[in-house]
């Protein structure tokens, strides 16, 4: 490139208001730098050599030669510093060596008690707490496949995830075995309550216990094993399971395991920490990538403590960053926003904070100025992953994020690759052409669990995962993100399917017609909308109404904010399907 991405900084550091943030930022290595270290590292560290291998039926890539084989495998590099600090909730607190006996104790328990063999699904839901981490650990040890139930979801919703995933045990928190008993009951699901709202549940301390000492089993599972079961929301309406293995999440974890190594060897200053410890904010539910794999499994690769909260509050993050001395923050954009304009936040000492990264959602490219203006020490970071790619993608920071504050940044290599596609082909386009943003690396997922035809749509004979969004790549490689070719809502990170919530909203008796879409919100990125017609009856139909109505099917964060009622019908397009960009783009108009 013809002018480096640090220089072009230090042209337009002049621009921002604190010289202070400047000196710290143009520390950090610009993400040219940092692809090229990870790079070299592949050839100069034999612990992060590559090679070419073929991946279960996905074909030939390129994977990590020295990396773990399994999550058990990832969980033993713990034992190089087993008295640091691992879990943190409230006054609890588990060290890596304590959360590493605990979960061998339960995994024995598991095995014994409820027959959990290699392969077997078993599912788990529950607020974020230490006894959901071991508790994932611990199905892991057993060979079995985690499948991460999402805790906001209703009774019905839950339901549906044990029968899709076929999952024989359920792991939860006293909420959501309330909401389970019944279908469990009925289908023959065993369940084991691991939590109360702020303690361990007596069952679950019962078998710690009763099995202290026994470690696990042996489970003889290999790289292409499945490992775990996500469930996604896509534009078909119903959620999808996203089945991966123990190579796909690991070749994630140790592809930001070599980032933050190469990020240490270039920075010209090493921040100061307390103790010497790295401290990561979970402020996201454990249940989606963000929070299990770039924040929770990611601790693993690098010893840092895992401060938890069970419940998202700004002012308690505000508290928690300063009584913790919390280095790293990750969290979806709307989070770090609500941290940024708190009332109170200067009345926190937050100065141990290096970094407000951000994923599951887009970041406004107006937040990052405001970051810069807010923060000395603490410079904004952004993550592009999905859920089917194990949350690995495409990373920008540092001096590069200041420069294309509008970008998701490089593909984070060596293992993973990104192109933007043409329409129905795997053809790279031209820099700047705007297309389809797809993936081929060892991370991709299995495929969506038991649906052969979405997974065939979704990743082609070549390997490539179409990630359903539209961008284009700059003339330095940095993926632009401009539009979603499926029909979906991100709302504080959060996936919402539009044709899930129309589906609810139309089966209404007095509505008509629906279209739902999502409409731009400074704190959530996006709130769930919906215009409707209503039926010539049903004109004393209000939006409360509608709103109660969805809310007895529907999970609180799936149900339109915003109800809007059409004097008209819906226009329709040569398929008679309702014009929804149309409806969208008035209504965006309108309120210009």
């Amino acid at each position: 490139m013809a002018q480096s991405l640090l220089s072009r900084f230090e042209e337009r550091a002049s621009m921002s208001s604190s010289p202070e943030y400047n000196r710290f930022v143009s520390t950090l290595p610009s993400m040219d730098r940092l692809s090229d270290r990870m790079q070299a590292m592949t050839n100069d560290d034999p612990a992060f050599e590559v090679r070419r291998e073929v991946v279960g039926q996905q074909g030939e890539m390129t994977v990590f030669a020295r990396a773990p084989q399994t999550l058990p495998e990832w969980f033993a590099r713990a034992d190089a510093f087993p008295s640091r600090s691992f879990l943190v909730l409230g006054n609890r607190v588990h060290t890596y060596a304590e959360a590493r006996a605990e979960a061998n104790w339960l995994a024995r328990a598991l095995q014994t008690e409820f027959n959990v063999k290699p392969g077997d699904k078993v599912g788990l839901c529950a607020r974020n707490s230490p006894e959901w981490v071991i508790s994932f650990m611990a199905v892991q040890l057993c060979g079995g496949v985690a499948v991460l139930l999402n805790s906001w979801w209703t009774a019905d919703e839950l339901a549906y995830g044990l029968k899709d995933s076929g999952a024989k045990l359920l792991l939860c928190d006293s909420e959501r075995e309330a909401q389970a008993a019944d279908y469990c009951a009925a289908n023959g699901i065993q369940r084991l309550c691991i939590r109360h709202r702020f303690d361990p549940s007596e069952a679950y301390q019962t078998l710690i216990n009763t099995y202290r000492g026994q470690p696990a089993l042996p489970s003889h599972r290999v790289a292409d094993d499945p490992a775990t079961i996500l469930y996604t929301s896509g534009s078909t309406g119903y959620p999808k399971g996203v089945l991966s293995s123990h190579r796909g999440v690991i070749s994630a974890l140790y592809s930001w395991a070599l980032m933050a190594r190469a990020i240490g060897g270039l920075m010209t200053a090493l921040p100061d920490l307390k103790d010497g410890q790295e401290v990561i904010l979970l402020p996201v539910p454990l249940f989606h990538v963000t929070g299990c794999h770039a924040s929770m499994l990611g601790c693993f690769g690098t010893g840092r403590k895992l401060v938890m909260m069970d419940k998202w509050d700004a002012e308690q993050s505000l508290q928690l960053i300063e009584e913790h001395s919390v280095s790293h923050f990750l969290g979806v954009p709307t989070q770090s926003f609500e941290i940024l304009r708190h009332p109170k936040r200067e009345s926190y000492n937050l100065t141990s904070l290096i970094e407000l990264a951000g994923g599951g959602s887009a970041r406004p490219a107006e937040h990052v100025g405001a970051i810069q203006s807010a923060f000395d020490h603490a410079t904004p970071r952004i993550g592009y992953g999905l859920t089917e790619t194990n949350a690995l993608g495409a990373i920008n920071g540092g001096p590069s994020y200041v420069v294309k504050p509008g970008s998701t940044g490089p593909v984070t290599g060596p293992v993973m690759e990104l192109e933007v596609h043409a329409e129905d082909s795997d053809t790279p386009l031209a820099t700047g052409e705007v297309g389809r943003v797809c993936f081929r690396g060892p991370s991709i997922m299995i495929g969506y669990f038991n649906r052969e035809d979405d997974t065939a749509k979704a990743i082609s004979p070549g390997g490539w995962f179409d990630s359903g969004d539209l961008g284009y790549l700059d003339e330095d490689g940095f993926l632009f993100l401009v539009d979603r070719a499926k029909d979906i809502i991100v709302r504080g990170g959060e996936n919402i399917s539009c044709l899930e919530v129309e589906a609810c909203i139309h089966a209404h008796p007095q509505v008509r017609d629906v279209t739902v879409f999502g409409l731009p919100d400074e704190r959530l990125g996006e709130v769930v909308t919906a215009m409707v017609y209503l039926r010539p009856d049903g004109q004393g139909a209000s939006a409360e109404d509608i709103q109660a109505y969805a809310g007895q099917t529907l999970a609180r964060y799936k149900v339109p904010a915003e109800i809007l009622f059409a004097d008209a019908p819906l226009p329709r397009g040569a398929t008679e399907k309702i014009d929804k960009k149309t409806v969208r783009a008035a209504i965006l108009a309108e309120r210009s």
